[in-house]
């Protein structure tokens, strides 16, 4: 086992121990001893990216199957939305609408319920809050995304606002 190690400033022998040379003052320390602050947030954001990286389990490819449900999920929710911005409110520049929920019927994979709350002024100025759902149904023939996406293809079954039943 070697006793001395080169200095790497003035290349002198010194103790393998030494963390300053005798010599030259030179700091002998590798850099992790030198800058244990930055070693932490090294370990810090290294390790955790490793670590995700290797108990990844890669996604699944998506079947059409599935992408279509999903296209339908997000045109329900679109249409649902579009629908309620043509609701007659007090002060509709006022208004807030908020991201909506969406359940898709167990029994049905092609009937959506759509259901979220507005924020708006009523006719004295004091903002209130108006709950609304929507069953929507697609009835579309083909399971395509351009038929998904067309709204004749769509059926509003169920829609409630503010506690009232419209349709």
């Amino acid at each position: 086992m070697n006793t001395t190690k080169k200095c790497p400033a003035c290349q002198k022998e010194v103790d393998a121990k030494a963390t300053k040379c005798p010599y030259c003052q030179s700091d002998m320390r590798n850099w992790i001893r030198k800058h244990p602050i930055g070693s932490l947030i090294l370990v810090l954001l290294v390790v955790p990216f490793f670590v995700s990286q290797i108990i990844a389990e890669p996604t699944p490819e998506q079947t059409p199957a599935q992408q279509i449900a999903g296209v339908k999920y997000q045109s329900a929710r679109i249409l649902a939305k579009s629908y309620i911005e043509k609701v007659p409110l007090k002060s509709p520049s006022t208004a807030k609408y908020n991201p909506p929920t969406t359940k898709v019927d167990p029994t049905n994979p092609n009937l959506f319920e759509v259901s979220s709350y507005i924020d708006s002024q009523n006719g004295f100025g004091a903002m209130i809050r108006t709950y609304w759902s929507m069953k929507l149904e697609y009835i579309g023939g083909e399971d395509n995304q351009e038929s998904v996406e067309t709204d004749a293809n769509w059926k509003v079954v169920e829609f409630i606002f503010d506690g009232e039943k419209i349709k």
